[in-house]
Parts: structure tokens; sequence; C-alpha cells
């Protein structure tokens, strides 16, 4: 059951997970070399993954028969995975037993160590009363097997884990003891390949489609918000084994978002899924149904089942894991091709892009031929082509391109002679396999429980299991950071309104209102008649009755004036509206010209002179000043007329 946000969020970064286990038995220690760096190994790994040697891993555990959790079969397995893993390895894997339910995990020690992700592959070795499993999951189980056989060969830089989950069958029980260990110790699982049944084919589909690999994506939460996952989370590592398939032999998988099936949630990837790990994928096969499964004609010589086809998925997975080891610090990745193209055909390289950035493909051939070179995007437009017919070449650079698109690009090398060629392509361009638009070039591995992108004191695994924006401190764009969200207030960092209530949290939090508590939308802190849903419409302040300071509360400006409460002149008549208010004029018209009490003098010119503008003789006892000045001048000239005609007529 996928873990509550609310929980996620309250103790996810504080208290460790509640697991019960045994105390882990280290069984062996390995010594190791010189580490492999900057050399791809991809073909070399993939073609020294057997068919034969799968599918006698398949025929032994199908013959030893059920091996239920209540099958004393599956404690005998066990033991014989451990004793596989030990010979196959030369004791080079660090071997432990983990937990009640006693899954196997064995480390492949890289030089980087906890500094670096680690890759994991992996299936369940118990199954369902009366099933011997060859398919499910001898399958799996077999695939860890034979890639611990092939890839114990070399050296690497990455931790690489072989796991083998019991207690799958009745709820998987093993991996969900397991998967919260893996995050309480800060292990960072660049991928994680969960293979669980491969043999049994849907033949209707196209041949390139046999094997589904469902890869982890975008999904929405309960709060409608879309969880943060980029391209080179998971989609990029489905669309590489695709490549690895195709460029090595013939392309079988076929990616698709988890979401297509309800199938995502029934495999042991899963509870890693939900406990934060967005670098997951559920290797299944394509068939709608299996007329074996969970049955006793589960055996390995059940003739639906086809080991080549899942030896190919098994070596691609392999393939993957070796080219991403192929990394190096100061230059770009440089895929090396060899091809003999017969006349009047074309060959194709898949290569998936993590940035957007130039690529460009050098090319050498001693044939002669009449050679064109095209390079497509994901949307297979082309991005561009070389010259028609061009013949013999040493280490020319044919084209350089540019690409805004991530995702499976493709490059075609089409002969138009009329006899083969061999070429050698080296396709150059630079990867960013941690999606920070840092190239791989320029920046080495990194564990993400060590790293914290975007400066928010969250570490950008804790980010990614939280489902939050580990390249920007404000996932939801809401002026809140992501921790404060987290430790400070409680709400949701990809939620603008995390109790939606129509109430920015940003806005409840500047007015100290509770961005939690969906009630308080209908509450009146300041008692001016106006609920904080009202004030937040009308932009008024929530705990301040008289926001403009106009000495008419915000209530009586909205509800019966219909005045602008953040604003004391809501017409810009520069009369305020509590003067216009208590003079019965309007204070939304600009009247400002008009005279009220049809004295001569505005009601501006009123405001100004701080006269009554409803009374020409003043008001409250007192006359108007402007008329009494008026009435004063008039009196003084008629005394002085007066007084001139007097003395005329005496004089």
């Amino acid at each position: 059951m996928h873990r509550s946000l609310v929980l996620a969020f309250m103790f996810i970064l504080v208290l460790p997970q509640t697991v019960v286990y045994t105390e882990r038995q280290s069984l062996v220690s390995g010594d190791w070399d010189e580490q492999v760096y900057g050399t791809d190994l991809a073909e070399a790994v993939y073609r020294e993954v057997s068919m034969e040697s799968y599918f006698g891993f398949v025929r032994n555990l199908s013959e030893m028969g059920p091996r239920s959790i209540h099958d004393e079969t599956n404690v005998v397995v066990r033991d014989w995975i451990i004793s596989k893993l030990e010979n196959l390895s030369e004791s080079r894997l660090e071997i432990e037993v983990w937990g009640y339910w006693e899954s196997i995990i064995a480390k492949l020690p890289g030089s980087a160590g906890p500094d670096a992700p680690s890759f994991m592959v992996g299936g369940h070795y118990d199954t369902v009363p009366g099933a011997p499993g060859a398919n499910d999951d001898g399958s799996g189980v077999a695939a860890a097997l034979e890639l611990a056989r092939v890839l114990c060969q070399y050296n690497w830089t990455t931790d690489i884990y072989f796991v083998f989950w019991n207690a799958e069958e009745y709820g998987l029980l093993g991996s969900r003891e397991c998967a919260p260990i893996f995050f309480e110790e800060e292990i960072d699982i660049a991928m994680y390949f969960n293979i669980d049944m491969l043999l049994v084919q849907d033949y209707d589909a196209p041949l390139d489609e046999r094997v589904i690999f469902f890869y982890s994506t975008d999904y929405v939460t309960p709060l409608q918000s879309s969880v943060f996952t980029i391209y080179s989370d998971a989609q990029y590592w489905a669309d590489l084994t695709r490549a690895m398939g195709s460029n090595y032999d013939s392309p079988v998988i076929r990616p698709v978002p988890h979401t297509a099936r309800e199938v995502w949630k029934h495999s042991d990837h899963y509870a890693f899924w939900t406990e934060g790990y967005k670098g997951v994928i559920f290797a299944f096969e394509s068939a709608i149904s299996d007329s074996a499964y969970h049955t006793p004609d589960d055996t390995w010589d059940n003739p639906l089942y086809d080991y080549s086809l899942a030896a190919s998925v098994v070596a691609s997975i392999g393939a993957a894991i070796a080219y991403a080891q192929g990394r190096t610090l100061g230059q770009p990745r440089l895929d090396r091709y060899s091809l003999i193209i017969g006349p009047h055909s074309t060959q194709t390289r898949l290569f998936p892009m993590t940035l957007r950035a130039n690529i460009s493909l050098m090319a050498t051939t001693d044939d002669g031929g009449h050679l064109e070179f095209e390079i497509f995007d994901s949307l297979h437009s082309r991005l561009g082509s070389s010259e028609p017919g061009l013949t013999s070449m040493t280490d020319l650079e044919v084209l350089e391109v540019h690409t805004e698109r991530l995702g499976q690009h493709e490059v075609t090398v089409t002969n138009n002679g009329g006899v083969a060629v061999e070429v050698e392509i080296v396709l150059g361009y630079d990867t960013d396999l941690e999606g920070d638009s840092v190239p791989d070039s320029a920046q080495d591995w990194y564990n993400r429980f060590h790293a914290d992108s975007d400066l928010d004191l969250l570490p950008d695994a804790i980010e990614m299991s939280l489902n939050t924006n580990r390249f920007n401190n404000d996932s939801d764009f809401d002026s809140v950071d992501d921790y404060s969200e987290i430790y400070v207030y409680g709400t949701y960092p990809f939620s603008a309104d995390s109790d939606r209530d129509n109430l920015p949290d940003s806005w409840e939090i500047q007015y100290e209102l509770d961005p939690m508590d969906r009630d308080d939308m209908l509450l009146d802190p300041d008692s001016d008649r106006l609920t904080n849903i009202e004030e937040f419409r009308e932009g008024t302040h929530p705990r301040c009755n008289d926001t403009d300071q106009d000495s008419v509360i915000d209530g009586l400006e909205v509800e019966v004036y219909h005045t602008n409460p953040l604003s004391q002149d809501t017409d810009q008549d520069l009369m305020p509206d509590r003067f216009e208010i208590d003079n019965g004029l309007d204070p939304t018209v600009d009247d400002s010209a008009e005279d009220l009490d049809g004295d001569g003098v505005s009601n501006l010119d009123e405001y100004l002179a701080g006269t009554d503008p409803n009374s020409p003789m003043g008001s409250s006892g007192q006359g108007n000043e402007l008329q009494l000045l008026a009435l004063t001048a008039t009196s003084v000239s008629l005394v002085a007329l007066v007084t001139v005609l007097v003395w005329r007529k005496w004089s």
C-alpha cells in the first residue's frame, strides 16, 4: 500500500523505518583489482551472456520443485542461490541474508563505494504452492545469476546488487521489508531492473516488442499535483536497454509508462517505488495470458517458453549497466560501431539523449561505396544528413547536428552502392544521467543522498522520495520554499493550496492563518463583516478591519459602498472615501467638480477648504467660511460705496 503523503512529510526524514529483520549474516567478502573506468564494455557484456547458462539456471530451479515459503524447498533454494553466487563470482560478492523473510542481497563492490549510486537486478525465488516456478520467477532468479556470472568478471566504478526476494507471492513481503533498509542506509539506486516472468511472449505483438519494460513516470497524487519525474530517472534506462538489444542483435524490448497496466503494483520493484526510488523498471513478458501461471505446468520444459528471447533481454540489461560505467570525466560519450552494410541497404544504431546538445558523427571506411548518413530525433524528425555518395574516408566528420529533444535518437548509414561496405562510425555527444543539466563529462558519479541540487537543505534523494522538484527549491511555485513547507508549516510542497480552501498557502502564512485548516476560510478574525475568503478576493487584510485606515471598516466598504478597501480614495477624485460617505457623495464616481449645495463652490473645493458641501451656510451652527468671506467682502464694498456717495454729497 502506498505510504500516505502526510506520513511521508512528517516522518520519513526524521524517524527510521520500522522493520523486522534478523541480524544480517555476512557470508563472503570479495577482493578486486583494477577498476573499469572510461571503457565501453557494453558489447562485450552483451556477447558474454549465454542462453545455455541462463536456461540451466531455470531448469535447476524448476527441477527442485515448488518453493513456497511454507515448503522446506524454499530454504534449500535459498542456500543453492547463495552457493551459486559464491562460485560464479569466485567469492567476489558480499552476500548477506536480510530480514525475517530471508531475502538474499549480493553486492559487487565498485571503486566509488557509497559516493556513487548503485545498480540492482533481481527477482523473487519463492513460488505459490504446487508451482515449480520456472517462469514465475525462475526467469528472474536466473537473470540475476547469469548477470552475476558475467559482471563479476569486471571491476566497475559503481556497486552492483544482485537481489533475490522471498515471500513475493504473499504480498511482496521480502522486498517491502528490505526497501526501507536500502533507504535508511542511503543506498542510492540509479536503476533497479526487476525481472518477473520473461518466457511467454505475445506472438501477435510486433517482433521488436516481445518484452515490456514498464518504467516509472509522472503520476497524479490525491491532491492532483503532478509528481516530479524526469526522463533520466527511469525512461532513459528503458530506452537504453532497447538500444542495446537493437545495436548488438535486434530489438525486442518495448518501453511502456508504468501507468499503462495495473500489473505495475504486483512485483517487487513496487516496494522500492513506494519507498521513493524513481529508478525502477519492471521487465515482464508481453503475453496477454500465461496458461501455466501459478500452476504445476510452470516447468522448464513448457513448450511456450522462449529462452533465446529471454536471454537477449538479460544481455540487454547487462549491456546497459556496462554502458553506464563508460561515463568518463572530461570527455563526452563516444559510441563506436563497426558495420558491414550490404549493397542498397541501411543499418541503424540507437542512442537515447539525456541532454539538449550537439551530436557529432565521424566515419572511416576504405571500401569506397556510396554512403549516406542521417541522424533522427526521438520524434523521428531528421536532424541532418550528409552529402550523398561519400566514398573512402578516414575519421571524417560527416555530420554535426543539435537536438532539442530528449529520448531515443538514431543514426542510419545507407549504402547506395552495389557492393558491401565495411565502415566504422563514432558518435560523440554529452549525457546527463542525473538529470541535473550538468553534462556527465563535467562531473563524476554522486550519491543523491549526499547532494542538494537546489540548495534547499533537502538532499536530492529525499526530494525524490517526497516527489518534490530536486532542481527547484519551490516545487509548486507558491513563494514558500519546500523546506519551509515540510518542516516549518507542515504544508504540501507540491500544492499551492494545501488545505484546498481557495486561500493560497503563501497568503495564509503571510496573514498568520493556518494553511492546513480548511475551515478558517469562513472565519472573520478582524470582525469587519468579511470572511477570510472574502478578504482574499477583495484584497484586504484578514486581521485588520480597516485595511486602508480611512475610518471605514472593510466590510462596509465592500458590502455597502463597494469601494476599494485597499485605497482611501476609490474613485481617485482627490476626495477621500470617508469624506464622500460622510457627506452623501458617491465614493465610486468622480464628482469632485459638482456643486452639491449649489453655492458656487465645487465639492473638491469644499473638501479642500474644510467646509460642508451640503450647506451654503455651513454646518453645525458655523457659517460657511467661503460664504462668510464673500459676504464680508460685499459688506466692505457697500460701506465703501456709501461713504463715497455721502462724501460727494456734502462736499
